[in-house]
């Protein structure tokens, strides 16, 4: 039994899968073609759909799908006039994007027709062959380009996001905007006539006032935003006339009486600022949680020895008792701060907080008054941007020149520092500013 298993052959077993025959009745059945639903086609969609590749149900003015998820819907060939284009902000060579071959279609013609509406409702208005497109291309610079050059990174943004939203609500804001656009557009050498800068300001200026003479304190907080927009447009706009003003114009002081302008929202706005303002992280940045920018004790603790004594300051001194103790006691703390572009609120606010007493001694051309002034034109030399820069450094100039040519040696002794804020060359500019500022009593 054993030899006959050992002689028994090997054998293997093989599975091969046979295909059934299309007439074999277990064959499956192939799957029914599903026809594609029926759609219609459009290239009329808004640009945000088109750019998430979704279908738009083309709903003017707000599509569903941008409405749900509460971004801005542009239809049309006009590019967003809200997209970042930080090359052209930040090169002085740059210019305003052309608009693209479909500009000239409904949706330009649409903007102009709102835009004209806004800028009608003005003390008065430009003749009818004065309404071109123009005003489109400045609205489109001032959003692409302009808005990221005015201040700090938080307030540009402010510029750039609100402010061009708010001014179709507020005529006096869009004039404002549109004539700091076209004065920036001058500084880059793209336009030379200064014809309808001049008119957008002088409607912005006229507008702002009937509306200011319209307020009552504490009942006007829907406002708050646009005044507080007008009021820093109008210190940068003043700040960029410098080449179109000769020295001794009555404009000399027109940068820091628009500054004093802050001073008025604490008259309008009783109280604590609206905390939903999109404005009250720049008023924020003004001041410290030691409140050491706003501290006007009396006395000079804390004040540099060279001001004390040029000023004639004491233990007893007070604001009400000294001219320049506020002015000294407001701009000791700024001229310890380090260089810093984001220092912009904080320097701006200084002179808000004391042009009042600063400027009957500006306008009997006080040089105790100058040269302080002198010194916080300096500060102002980090923040260095185009509406700003040229003004300081002739103003610097124009004042260091008066001041050495009284011969005080009192005064002459502190002109180092305004004088290297004045040259194009300021190496020991804050090496100066520092060693005045930290001999203290």
């Amino acid at each position: 039994m054993a030899q006959h298993q050992a002689t028994k052959p090997f054998q293997a077993v093989f599975q091969l899968k046979l295909k059934r025959s299309p007439d074999d009745p277990l064959s499956p059945l192939p799957k029914p073609l599903v026809p594609r639903k029926a759609h219609t086609k459009s290239r009329r969609g808004c640009q945000s759909c088109k750019r998430r590749r979704v279908k738009c149900d083309e709903l003017t003015p707000t599509c569903s799908r941008c409405a749900g998820l509460n971004q801005e819907c542009v239809y049309g060939g006009l590019p967003s006039l809200t997209s970042k284009t930080s090359s052209l902000a930040n090169s002085p060579q740059s210019t305003t994007p052309p608009l693209c071959p479909s500009t000239h279609g409904m949706t330009v013609k649409m903007l102009q027709t709102d835009l004209d509406h806004v800028l009608r409702a003005e003390a008065f208005s430009p003749s009818q062959n004065e309404l071109e497109p123009v005003c489109v291309r400045v609205l489109q610079h001032f959003q692409a380009a302009t808005s990221y050059t005015l201040g700090c990174a938080t307030s540009s943004e402010v510029m750039q996001s609100h402010v061009a939203r708010e001014a179709w609500n507020h005529p006096y804001l869009m004039h404002m905007i549109l004539a700091i656009s076209c004065a920036h557009q001058r500084h880059l050498g793209t336009v030379k006539s200064t014809s309808i800068e001049a008119r957008y300001w002088q409607n912005g200026l006229q507008l702002h006032r009937q509306n200011l003479s319209t307020l009552q304190p504490g009942r006007c907080q829907e406002s708050f935003d646009a005044i507080v927009a007008a009021i820093f447009l109008a210190v940068m706009y003043t700040f960029s006339l410098d080449e179109l003003m000769t020295s001794g114009s009555e404009y000399d002081f027109a940068p820091m009486a628009a500054i004093g302008g802050f001073e008025s929202l604490y008259w309008l706005f009783p109280g604590a600022f609206d905390p939903s303002s999109r404005w009250l992280p720049v008023l924020l940045s003004t001041d410290d949680k030691d409140g050491t920018f706003t501290n006007m004790r009396d006395g000079v603790s804390g004040l540099p020895v060279a001001f004390v004594d040029l000023c004639s300051l004491d233990d007893d001194s007070t604001a009400y008792n000294n001219p320049y103790h506020k002015i000294v006691r407001t701009l000791t703390p700024i001229l310890r701060l380090q260089p810093d572009p984001g220092n912009f609120a904080t320097l701006f606010a200084c002179l808000g907080r004391c042009y009042g007493n600063l400027r009957p001694l500006l306008l009997r051309q006080d040089p105790i008054a100058l040269l302080l002034l002198a010194y916080w034109l300096g500060t102002l030399r980090q923040v260095d941007q185009w509406w700003l820069t040229p003004r300081v450094k002739s103003k610097c100039a124009v004042i260091v020149a008066y001041l050495s040519g009284i011969g005080d040696p009192a005064i002459t002794a502190l002109l180092p520092f305004s004088a290297a804020a004045a040259s194009p060359n300021a190496n020991d500019l804050w090496k100066t500013l520092r060693m005045v500022a930290e001999d203290v009593i």
